[in-house]
């Protein structure tokens, strides 16, 4: 109920924050966090809108614990997301039956596929940015025109496609006007008690920077996958100074924000036993199609049973190091 809560508290932030939108505002986003099993309190530190992964894990996690605990499931979270996407496209370019899915070839498909099946009369799959036709009403494959696309850990995204999204010429997943709230300065704006204290690097954070670099993390805005992320107890002195000089002259492109110890939490571990590894938690929050006013919510948590002193949770890795519960 907590979780719920913090999240509603966000979503009615963002649903405030946002210019336009159609009748929900996105499809779903994922908020990392840390819980706190001490004072039972969470802390937001990461907003991920593009190429959100993790649900298929969770959607995995979820089948599995429900035939081991003949336990039944209250919801899907793919069902949840394709449903929202579809409802989203449509409004975007109207009436929707054929998805162009594009991923690279090594991606598994997960069930996020085969939900995507069920719900759209064709899905097709393409691999290869190079055999695409991109023209001014839409984006060809194999000679048939796409106006609804999902875009799963595959290239970057062209400025040409970028166009025909802003333009509304095609519907991707996660709307493009959800960007800004993605960009990590968006942490900055938020009055939220889950946020952690984050802010634009500016002259006059610089010299509380460089004297608690150890309680810090330096960010680039618009960066993902762990990268450009730098933490101040792991980075030596000289270092640092660089780096927050190197973020001052890119003006507004870096954050800097409160370092967040990630607490350890008890699990089991199949094959290994209890184990009390850090934990980090991926909160899945969705808009409700039947009121827009209130959201879903599912959770995933990552543990680390690598070395976590010197470990970045990064959910879009493959690392033997993370464990999914």
């Amino acid at each position: 109920n907590y979780i719920q809560q913090q999240a509603q508290l966000l979503y009615d932030q963002i649903r405030k924050d946002i210019a336009a939108w159609h009748t929900i505002p996105f499809d779903m986003i994922r908020i990392d966090a840390f819980l706190d099993p001490v004072k039972q309190t969470l802390q937001f530190i990461e907003i991920n809108t593009r190429n959100v992964g993790m649900h298929e894990i969770c959607e995995w996690l979820d089948t599995q614990l429900s035939e081991v605990l003949s336990a039944q499931r209250s919801a899907s979270l793919n069902t949840l997301l394709v449903s929202n996407q579809h409802q989203l496209q449509q409004e975007i370019v109207g009436n929707v039956d054929s998805l162009l899915y594009l991923s690279k070839p090594q991606i598994p498909r997960w069930l996020y596929f085969k939900e995507l099946q069920r719900q759209y009369s064709e899905v097709v799959d393409c691999s290869d940015e190079s055999t695409l036709t991109i023209q001014s009403d839409g984006v060809y494959y194999q000679g048939k025109r796409y106006k609804a696309i999902t875009k799963k850990y595959c290239w970057p995204l062209s400025d040409n496609l970028l166009h025909l999204a802003l333009t509304e010429k095609i519907a991707m997943m996660q709307p493009e006007w959800m960007r800004a709230i993605g960009h990590k300065d968006y942490l900055a704006k938020l009055d939220h008690p889950a946020v952690a204290s984050s802010r634009v690097v500016v002259e006059n954070v610089i010299q509380e920077a460089l004297a608690h670099k150890d309680e810090l993390v330096l960010k680039v805005i618009d960066s993902g996958n762990s990268k450009s992320v730098y933490l101040g107890k792991q980075t030596a002195p000289k270092a640092w100074k660089q780096l927050l000089e190197i973020a001052l002259q890119q003006a507004g492109q870096w954050i800097i924000q409160e370092f967040i110890t990630p607490h350890n939490l008890p699990i089991v571990v199949h094959g290994v036993g209890p184990a009390k590894p850090p934990v980090q938690l991926g909160v899945f929050i969705l808009p409700d199609r039947q009121a827009s006013a209130r959201c879903v919510v599912d959770v995933v948590a990552t543990a680390c049973v690598g070395r976590p002193d010197s470990f970045l949770f990064d959910p879009s890795g493959y690392d033997a190091s993370l464990l999914f519960v």
